[in-house]
């Protein structure tokens, strides 16, 4: 969810006064910025019955452009005082005036909106202002603006995760021969092969410490390791986690115990 908010002691005003009323207006308050998205989102009436046809114009809907295109929830902050705060911008073509609504001493307005850059103006007690603490443009002859840029989030390399997948296993491992009696005297190993492949048994951390670390196996993930030690040295533990593509080891290091 994007926020948009600003703190501070100054507050950017173009010196132009408007009227917004406590509700929501439909106007034309200014013209689209060039080099902006916008997007229409209020509802409208439906079209007149034209003539010399026979079906009636049905307008998008708030939830057809919705499934049309990728929105995500933008909450807009004001902080800089006042008691009557609204806002116009141009995700829809600055035809709406919107009041803010207070939380403690800043006013927000929550916005479902498809992602892209906007510009947007707030009107403090009936006075055209920007927020000085994020992106302006002066250039405009009706007075500064903000601009709102919304990106899609994204991992930071999809195609690292493949890495860290099983490779499938070599066909010289699957036969159809029979078991025989000599399959069931081995005892099973004490322990996994996989699992030997600790990070612990890879590499001297001592020697190490500022170098990234090969992502290990899989199956290593999730267990807690102790290192093999002698009466008298430290006890070194070890335990690798993995949160989404990137895997972390914490070493834990404790003088061992003394025989009693």
């Amino acid at each position: 969810m994007g926020n948009v908010s600003g703190r501070g002691g100054r507050e950017g005003t173009s010196g132009a006064y408007y009227d917004y009323g406590d509700r929501c207006k439909r106007r034309p308050l200014m013209g689209a910025q060039s080099g902006s998205r916008h997007e229409h989102l209020v509802h409208s009436t439906p079209s007149p019955r034209m003539s010399g046809s026979n079906h009636l114009h049905v307008p998008m809907t708030d939830a057809d452009y919705a499934r049309s295109e990728k929105m995500t929830p933008v909450m807009i902050t004001w902080s800089h005082g006042g008691q009557k705060v609204a806002i116009s911008g141009s995700w829809n073509d600055w035809q709406t005036i919107e009041p803010m609504r207070r939380s403690g001493k800043d006013f927000i307005l929550v916005k479902v909106i498809p992602y892209g850059v906007y510009h947007f103006r707030f009107f403090v007690d009936g006075h055209l202002r920007y927020d000085p603490d994020f992106p302006c443009d002066f250039n405009d002859p009706r007075g500064a603006f903000n601009i709102m840029d919304l990106k899609e989030c994204a991992a930071e390399n999809r195609e690292s995760i493949s890495d860290l997948e099983l490779p499938p296993s070599p066909d010289g491992t699957y036969s159809s021969n029979s078991l025989i009696e000599e399959d069931f005297s081995k005892p099973p190993p004490d322990l996994p092969p996989q699992l030997h492949r600790t990070p612990l048994n890879e590499m001297d951390f001592a020697d190490s410490y500022h170098r990234e670390l090969s992502k290990p196996p899989l199956p290593v993930l999730n267990h807690l390791y102790v290192k093999n030690w002698d009466l008298g040295e430290t006890v070194t533990f070890g335990s690798t986690h993995r949160f989404v593509e990137k895997c972390v080891t914490v070493i834990l290091y404790k003088p061992s115990w003394k025989r009693m």
